[in-house]
């Protein structure tokens, strides 16, 4: 540029502890300009680089037994005092959003065999012993009954979290739980609400003595017709005819079994024992729950759930099926009178067939 000095050189030297310089641009017709230079500071100990930010923290994932559960489910269990985070502690309240979890059980205890024998079993089943059962009786007070004050000590029952009730039930299939002490009865009904039939099945096997292993399984199917008896009463009646069962095998076997346990897959039977309005059944439960205990072994109630592959309930639940589709097609008709506590009358019988 014409007429102008030569500008200074400017230092950007980091050592140097003078103040910063100035650069002069000298122009013809205003003069300098002074501008501040800033000494750029090289990078080093005195401005330590910035610390890289933390990785997030890894994602939860779920073991491979335990099952998703949805938002909801976690509220649920939130709000029952649950601890939704594993399969022994929590969970689903349904056990039909278990199903991949049911199936590796089922697999894990090698159960194959067993299903496959009990639907054997089932098409082996002879509808010509189906017999009639009439509920009216069931369903009304005994009278002159000395009715027990209570249930007794040795009588329980139990509605487990669904997890563990799935698992107990399928062990009872396993060689692990073979005992010649105890008996296993599971019951089941079919339809209800109509007088045109219903059906109800008990099934059970024994252990053999002697490491024989498993007895074939004994099958009883009841077609019932009569009064119209809603669902829940029909699952009673169906508890009330495995007790009839039990108190059969048990004075048969004196002082050999311990124990006797009971499946059903209709948790209404135990809360209507659990709860405080009346129940149509309740004498006959009481009387028969009474009457068993007091022969020795011990009876527990419990919760099988439905539908889940479990071989006893299965034969249970089409046995059941079976009787309630039953038509006699003039085969001979047995009614079932076995209860040894009531003197059944005549209308009980009418009311089911009309004019006899």
């Amino acid at each position: 540029m014409e007429g102008a000095s030569p500008t200074t050189a400017i230092d950007l030297t980091a050592d140097d502890p003078s103040p910063p310089r100035q650069l002069q641009l000298p122009l013809p017709a205003f003069g300098p300009i002074l501008l501040p230079i800033r000494r750029a500071r090289a990078r080093d100990e005195r401005s330590p680089a910035p610390s890289p930010s933390p990785p997030p923290p890894p994602e939860r994932r779920p073991p491979p037994d335990e099952p998703q559960l949805t938002r909801r489910q976690h509220k649920a269990a939130a709000r029952a005092g649950g601890q939704p985070n594993g399969p022994e502690l929590g969970g689903p309240s349904r056990h039909g959003d278990l199903g991949a979890w049911k199936e590796r059980v089922f697999q894990e205890l090698r159960l194959h065999g067993e299903y496959a024998a009990a639907l054997e079993a089932v098409r082996r089943f002879q509808v010509t012993s189906i017999q009639t059962l009439v509920p009216n009786r069931y369903r009304r007070p005994i009278e002159n009954l000395q009715l027990p004050p209570s249930l007794p000590d040795a009588f329980t029952y139990e509605i487990a979290e669904p997890m563990r009730a799935i698992r107990d039930v399928y062990e009872e299939h396993t060689i692990a739980k073979q005992d010649p002490t105890k008996l296993v009865l599971y019951t089941d009904a079919s339809g209800g609400n109509t007088t045109s039939g219903c059906g109800l099945a008990i099934v059970y096997r024994q252990t053999l003595p002697h490491g024989g292993g498993w007895s074939p399984w004994t099958m009883s199917g009841y077609k019932v017709r009569g009064q119209s008896t809603p669902t829940n009463l029909l699952e009673g009646i169906a508890f009330i005819k495995a007790l009839d069962k039990a108190i059969e095998i048990t004075k048969a076997t004196p002082n050999l079994l311990e124990s006797v346990v009971v499946y059903t897959d209709a948790q209404s039977v135990m809360q209507q024992l659990g709860g405080r309005r009346y129940w149509d059944l309740r004498d006959y439960v009481v009387t028969k729950v009474n009457q068993l205990c007091a022969l020795g072994p011990s009876l527990s109630l419990r919760w099988s759930p439905s539908h889940s592959k479990v071989p006893g309930n299965e034969i249970a639940d089409r046995i059941a099926g079976l009787a309630n589709r039953h038509d006699y097609q003039g085969l001979a008709e047995v009614v079932d009178l076995s209860d040894d506590d009531v003197d059944v009358k005549d209308e009980d019988v009418k009311d089911g067939y009309g004019d006899v």
